[in-house]
């Protein structure tokens, strides 16, 4: 699919403004909460130097280092998802939007004054075209596949006549005969992910991170009350052999904290296990259950949570695909109440067939041509004896 230049620019054009805007925000102090955490992390780093001066001063050190922050933290994380973007593409990026660019700073010229700062908002919005992501997910059985697989990538605009997209390996999956069952969430998935493993990802998290906190310091606390010790009773050999071991425990540290994300892949693995073992083994109706109730649990925790948005909420879609069946709904909703609007059905299927894909008229007439039989033709019962007149009105309400 062709996307015209002007289309490409203005998309850009877009991710760029909107941008701005943020930072714009944070630097009139308009978002109290991202100006707090600028403030702390500009604190941190100057003290009390950051309180000498005039107001203008501290505006301009303020803004200086928050655009150079946010630069930093948008490369890395760029970078990092994208495991590396081309330099010379970047380049050819501003290049060829420098006048957009430059139309948007010029929102920021009352704010911004340094001129590396100005090359620091260059990097932004280039670096945000590849930020703004949405997913694409494709699942189901192609043609000689006995099995399903999912497919899922993450896709975003199209520049320089090339389209932004990766596959997730994470979020992707075959089922074979070494995988027969798979449980994938997508977006909020932190609930599904407590189910799963019985642990957050995030506590998970927080619980390694502490632990190479306790290695880092303890043994140091230990240390200096080494150091504090004039016992002459004590035998000096002896305080240095057991300094000694205690920084041989702090060499260790990486194979501590491996052994200790093995022993909780082990707890996560005795929680998953089970429950992938009943997937193995639970009907199509089950199965859609399932999702559903997970897709529930998500949307409690949003609901009841003050301080996350509500993202998952309301009806919810169900859906099974299988071999044999094919592309099967479960539950789905509609943008009115189905029980006013009889209308739109009795016309929606006296107009359409599922399961021929010839004309309504046409399977209408092969009915009644072989009214003496009872078969099945392409999914519509044949009907059997009667009137001319009464077959072509039972066909119409079969349709």
């Amino acid at each position: 699919m062709l996307v015209l230049k002007k289309n490409q620019r203005e998309y850009f054009r877009k991710i760029v403004h909107y941008k701005f805007a943020k930072i714009k925000r944070v630097l009139n102090l308009d978002d109290p909460y991202f100006t707090f955490k600028v403030f702390e992390k500009i604190f941190e780093k100057y003290g009390d130097e950051f309180f000498e001066g005039d107001d203008k001063k501290r505006l301009e050190l303020f803004s200086q280092f928050h655009v150079a922050q946010k630069c930093k933290e948008l490369r890395e994380d760029v970078n990092f998802y994208w495991k590396g973007i081309p330099l010379e593409f970047i380049d050819e990026i501003l290049d060829e939007n420098k006048d957009i660019i430059e139309e948007e700073i010029k929102n920021l010229k009352d704010i911004v004054t340094y001129e590396d700062s100005k090359e620091h908002l260059n990097d932004i919005a280039a670096y945000s075209f590849f930020e703004n992501m949405t997913g694409v997910i494709i699942a189901g059985f192609g043609d000689d596949e006995i099995f399903p697989s999912v497919y899922s990538h993450s896709i975003g605009g199209i520049i320089k006549n090339k389209l932004k997209y990766k596959l997730n390996k994470d979020e992707t999956a075959v089922i074979d005969k070494g995988n027969a069952a798979i449980i994938i969430p997508f977006a909020q998935h932190e609930m599904v992910d407590a189910f799963l493993e019985g642990v957050t990802p995030k506590y998970h998290e927080e619980s390694r991170k502490y632990l190479e906190k306790i290695i880092d310091e303890y043994p140091k606390d230990i240390l200096e009350i080494f150091d504090e010790i004039e016992d002459e009773d004590l035998d000096k050999s002896t305080i240095d052999f057991a300094k000694e071991k205690i920084k041989e425990i702090q060499g260790k540290k990486e194979g501590l904290i491996d052994d200790y994300q093995k022993a909780m892949e082990n707890v996560k693995a005795s929680h998953t296990i089970p429950i992938y073992v009943s997937v193995i083994n639970l009907p199509k109706d089950e199965l859609a259950s399932m999702a559903e109730s997970l897709v529930h649990i998500t949307s409690l925790k949003r609901k009841v949570s003050f301080d996350q948005d509500e993202t998952v909420g309301g009806a919810i879609d169900v859906a099974v695909i299988s071999k044999g069946d094919g592309f099967v709904w479960i539950k789905r909703k509609h943008y009115f109440n189905p029980d006013l609007n009889h209308h739109f059905f009795e016309k929606y299927y006296d107009h359409r067939c599922y399961y021929d894909h010839r004309c309504p008229e046409e399977i209408e007439n092969n009915i009644i041509r072989k009214n003496k039989k009872t078969s099945e033709i392409g999914g519509l019962r044949r009907l059997k004896g009667g009137k001319k007149g009464e077959e072509k009105k039972h066909a119409r309400q079969v349709l």
